[in-house]
């Protein structure tokens, strides 16, 4: 962003400038939004406010029977340099489960679906620019294609799996981008399990709904406008309501008229993007208990890396967990598994509490007692001082000794006054 960039508010009735609080490089043309403010001497409009539309209503989850498992993979470049044919073989058999020990392939029996979100194969410039293309070359622009296809029969032959269009894809270059064509995958597209799929892409599992794009939404963000990540405009377009507010300013979109296709009017559970940089993820919390896990999906031609989410996990009775979240927050459990979800530690106000391992000492600080607490899987010399009351309100089940209390001659747990007796002397 430049210094001197600035918005500028447009309707029916003409354009103003903005000044005030709006920064520049946390919008860009096209956003809806409602400001509130007053003309300047300049003739500009002093924004004091601004209203964006928020986070879409969401759809509750329906309890879990089972766990499940999604993959993401994007940035295939099939027939590109980078393109190692190994390494996508292994995430085959990883995801088949043909690889791993006995604890990760249970984990593949449970992958409900393979998303590859974009840019799967790549076709040299040379053979795109518009001229004809010699006859020993024809095959060259197939190869790919033809490669990408037995991959994918693999992985149909044993799970679902939808495919995307990016924009190095032979596909059409506007938004939203039609389905590849069938003819494409002659071994993939002989089974149901095989689907190809429009970008952007929105499929539901269990009631999980699931949003996402190729990525040239948030690439012509970052284009235009600043963020500290990704993430953050994947945010922006959550909040805005609108997955692609740049079109078709900068961005190829096809006309509409009657309604907008960009419109995000549900609020998805997971929201994802393909053909990023690197790796990341984040929660995302609305005003109304909206619960959204965005993922940047990395390039993986470039990183070897896919993506696994767990989109639905058992969790306890009247556990308030959110159970869509990434899995490499999960670690492996060693020793026998248990019949069930095991029960949920204290919790507070939805928050989990720290466990009490024992109460040391106590002490009476401005006519308020407190206790000097252990807390389990710290060290000793890390105790703290807690109220007594509110510890006690939290931990009704601790039992507290009574000696701890005992100060000049009261005891302050029950109020009783007593009196020191003292030895008689028998001499």
């Amino acid at each position: 962003m430049h210094p001197d960039d600035h918005l500028i508010l447009e309707d029916e009735s003409g354009r103003v400038t903005l000044a005030g609080a709006i920064p520049p490089a946390a919008f860009v043309t096209g956003v809806v939004v409602a400001l509130h403010g007053k003309e300047t001497s300049a003739g500009n409009f002093l924004v004091e406010d601004v209203l964006e539309a928020g986070l879409p209503p969401q759809t509750a989850l329906s309890s879990a029977s089972e766990d499940k498992y999604v993959v993401f993979v994007s940035g295939l470049s099939v027939g590109s340099d980078k393109f190692n044919p190994l390494q996508f073989q292994l995430l085959i058999d990883h995801v088949t489960g043909h690889l791993g020990d006995e604890n990760e392939q249970t984990i593949a029996s449970n992958i409900v679906r393979v998303v590859v979100a974009g840019n799967s194969v790549h076709i040299s410039p040379r053979f795109v620019n518009g001229q004809n293309v010699a006859s020993k070359d024809q095959s060259r622009i197939a190869e790919p294609i033809k490669e990408l296809d037995i991959m994918l029969t693999q992985l149909v032959a044993s799970l679902p799996v939808d495919i995307m269009p990016g924009s190095h894809d032979p596909a059409n270059f506007s938004l939203p981008q039609q389905p590849l064509h069938r003819c494409l995958f002659s071994g993939a597209s002989t089974f149901n399990t095989f689907s190809s799929c429009s970008n952007p892409h929105q499929f539901e599992l269990d009631s999980v709904q699931f949003l996402g794009t190729s990525g040239q939404n948030i690439d012509d963000l970052y284009k235009y406008s600043d963020a500290k990540d990704k993430l953050e405009f994947m945010e922006r377009t959550l909040r805005w309501r609108h997955l692609a507010p740049t079109a078709p300013n900068s961005l190829g979109c096809y006309p509409y008229t009657d309604k907008d296709p960009f419109l995000v009017e549900s609020c998805p559970h997971v929201y994802f993007v393909g053909n990023q940089d690197k790796y990341e993820t984040r929660l995302l919390e609305g005003p109304e208990k909206q619960k959204v896990r965005l993922i940047s999906i990395p390039r993986f031609s470039e990183t070897g890396v896919a993506v696994m989410v767990a989109y639905r996990l058992r969790l306890p009775e009247g556990a308030r967990i959110h159970d869509v979240y990434h899995v490499g927050l999960l670690k492996q459990y060693h020793g026998a598994p248990p019949d069930g979800p095991p029960p949920l530690p204290p919790m507070e106000h939805g928050r989990l509490l720290p466990v009490p391992l024992q109460v040391l000492r106590a002490s009476l600080r401005r006519g308020v007692w407190h206790v000097l607490v252990h807390w389990a899987g710290t060290a000793e010399p890390d105790a703290t001082w807690e109220p007594l009351e509110q510890f006690k309100a939290s931990y009704p089940n601790v039992q507290l000794e009574d000696e701890l209390f005992l100060e000049e001659g009261r005891d302050v747990m029950t109020g009783v006054q007593y009196v020191r007796r003292h030895k008689r002397n028998c001499g």
